[in-house]
């Protein structure tokens, strides 16, 4: 059985359970579904509850799926809940190895710190 597996009969037995949704969307972001993840992002997103690394998360679903624009969005709503006036250049570090091993490489990461720190 397989985590996204889990995660599904888990949506299915408590639908909208932010925990749950977060691991659908994490999911499906590993196996490179974005639009999946996606839509589960945009759900979180949208509850009161939603947190700074959701939109964390949902900047590199994005940025994974070639929208910088929605990217940087998401990404300027995390520092804004993380009470940042700028984006750190470790921004990308604790997701460094996923997001290379997915084609986003290190100089992408440093031009999207540049263009949220304009």
């Amino acid at each position: 059985m397989t985590a996204k597996s889990v995660y599904i009969k888990n949506d299915y037995l408590q639908p909208n359970h932010l925990p749950t949704l977060r691991g659908l969307a994490w999911c499906y972001l590993s196996i490179g579904d974005y639009q999946k993840a996606d839509e589960y992002d945009l759900v979180i997103l949208s509850s009161e509850k939603a947190q700074s690394n959701d939109f964390l998360n949902a900047g590199h679903c994005s940025l994974l799926r070639n929208d910088i624009p929605s990217a940087l969005l998401y990404y300027q709503e995390y520092l804004h809940k993380k009470s940042l006036d700028y984006a750190p250049a470790t921004l990308f570090d604790d997701d460094n190895v996923f997001l290379s091993a997915r084609g986003v490489n290190a100089t992408t990461q440093r031009l999207v710190i540049d263009l949220l720190n304009l």
